[in-house]
């Protein structure tokens, strides 16, 4: 009986270092995924500094460029001049935007969408057999960029009611 005892002592002991050290194992690999989140935040951070830095560089040069007109004073000779300026500009925005795969939503007349599209006024008439609601107008533009909402759009809809 005596030596039963020992050995179950002896046991417990050993299934009490191996709890321990189970313990000790899960905390240790706890630590190391804490780390690892954190260095793969800092990573992504950094991936999307050096994405993004090229096109915020492109975009401060053409707000300089808008400045620059903006401070013109067109007087008539000049207003054909500081228009096509301002279209020039326009027209290099748009393709900066195009060309990181950032796309304005198309909206007029298309179904009002509460995942691309904001509703500032809603208009109600009855016209028809079945609730519609439609984007009428564009306030704001929205933009993807890829297949992720960049900006929803602003819109007014028509929401046509059942007679």
């Amino acid at each position: 009986m005596n030596s039963e005892v020992i050995r179950l002592k002896q046991e417990l002991q050993r299934q009490f270092r191996h709890s321990a050290e189970l313990r000790d194992s899960a905390q240790r690999m706890q630590s190391d995924l804490e780390l690892y989140q954190k260095k793969i935040s800092h990573e992504q951070h950094e991936a999307w500094l050096s994405g993004v830095g090229p096109l915020l560089k492109k975009v401060l040069e053409l707000i300089d460029d808008l400045e620059q007109v903006l401070e013109m004073q067109p007087d008539r000779a000049r207003v054909l001049t500081w228009n096509s300026q301002l279209g020039l500009i326009y027209n290099r925005l748009q393709d900066i935007l195009k060309n990181h795969q950032i796309t304005p939503i198309e909206v007029l007349d298309k179904p009002f969408d509460p995942a691309l599209h904001q509703a500032q006024e809603i208009f109600e008439e009855f016209t028809g057999p079945d609730t519609i609601e439609i984007c009428t107008d564009e306030l704001k533009r929205g933009y993807m960029i890829g297949e992720q909402l960049l900006r929803p759009s602003l819109v007014r809809v028509t929401r046509s009611l059942p007679f």
